[in-house]
């Protein structure tokens, strides 16, 4: 098929609505159309809102998505799991139906860009892996047949004694009808070689996420410091009981009797100071104390997600957290926001505490 390309372009230009800055330049055709709502935290330098997507005059989709779906021992979830609910996300709004997937494999593409290059050899600094994985796929909608590729960034890293710990995050899907898939490429190809991104808003943006970071490591050493704190008292109190235990026995040594009712006064009161210090209270909890400490570190939330019926982790620690039930999230530390102000139907959704 003779590839029908555009023979005119235009240049466009990307803005954060929430930082009120221009995040990168790039180059579409000239009868394609961009939608976007971009805003970054000013908080915590996450996205606090993000919807990009390009669309050809024949119905030709390239979205980029700003999501994370982690996987590890720490949170429970397996890397096969974090993937389906990613591929998920990505593919259930465009309605199709008898999808066939391609495996899943490391994009050459993205091998052959400096940047991702640049960006892989940093993550292997930092004892990290880091790759972006793609996947084809075909469907039907509408008697029609359509074609599409998804890629992800998939990061791994081994933490400790804990194995291993990663995180997938859709990066972009390109969808068409299949007779205008190859088209699509080379326009998606000729929008990356275009991008030139904005390197103060990179360096704004790192800015704000680095002093979010400390702020969180200096409440998280003085929640450490006063759980240490806790720990030597519990210690010291219990040492105490056991000691008055010790002279309790020495001088009723005599009186068998009265000695078993001490010991036995002693330990309930051991079992009740356990159980309100929380020793306990996390035993079939499905988010228990540990879950929440680990939220705390990777300065994320959890929630029981409607949409998969799952728990999911976010980035990104917010005050007040709504979804759509599909599996979309928005999260503000504006008091003032109001819901009703997104289309479609948007609950308010807690984020899971410990127990």
């Amino acid at each position: 098929m003779i590839s029908q390309q555009p023979s005119s372009f235009k240049d466009i230009q990307i803005h954060d609505s929430g930082l009120n800055m221009v995040i990168t330049k790039l180059t579409i055709p000239s009868n394609w159309q961009a939608h976007y709502e971009i805003a970054c935290d000013r908080i915590t330098g996450g996205p606090q809102r993000y919807t990009f997507v390009v669309i050809g005059p024949k119905n030709q989709y390239i979205r980029a998505y700003a999501g994370t779906f982690s996987f590890g021992v720490m949170n429970n979830t397996s890397y096969q799991q974090a993937l389906d609910h990613a591929i998920t996300h990505i593919i259930k709004p465009e309605n199709l139906t008898d999808l066939h997937f391609t495996g899943l494999q490391i994009s050459h593409e993205s091998e052959q860009n400096a940047k991702y290059r640049e960006l892989a050899q940093r993550a292997a600094q930092m004892g990290q892996q880091y790759n972006i994985l793609e996947t084809t796929f075909t469907g039907k909608r509408a008697g029609k047949t359509f074609k599409g590729k998804i890629l992800i960034n998939y990061m791994v890293s081994h933490v400790g004694g804990f194995g291993t710990m990663g995180s997938l995050q859709p990066f972009r899907m390109m969808f068409a009808a299949q007779e205008h898939f190859d088209d699509l490429l080379l326009v998606a190809k000729r929008m990356d070689d275009s991008m030139i991104e904005n390197p103060e808003y990179s360096k704004t943006v790192t800015e704000i996420g680095h002093r979010y970071r400390q702020q969180m490591a200096v409440q998280h050493q003085a929640q450490m410091q006063q759980f240490n704190a806790q720990t030597q008292q519990m210690q010291a109190d219990h040492q105490r009981r056991m000691a008055d235990q010790q002279a309790s026995f020495a001088s009723h040594q005599k009186n068998m009797a009265g000695l078993n009712q001490i010991q036995e006064v002693a330990h309930e009161n051991y079992m009740k100071t356990l159980k309100s210090n929380g020793s306990f209270s996390t035993i079939g909890s499905e988010h228990g104390s540990h879950n929440a400490f680990v939220d705390q570190i990777y300065e994320r939330q959890s929630f029981n997600d409607p949409w998969t019926n799952t728990k999911v982790a976010l980035d990104g620690q917010y005050e007040y957290n709504y979804t759509n039930g599909l599996g979309d999230y928005y999260r503000t530390n504006d008091p003032t926001f109001k819901p009703t102000s997104l289309q479609g139907e948007w609950n308010k959704i807690d984020p899971l505490q410990g127990k």
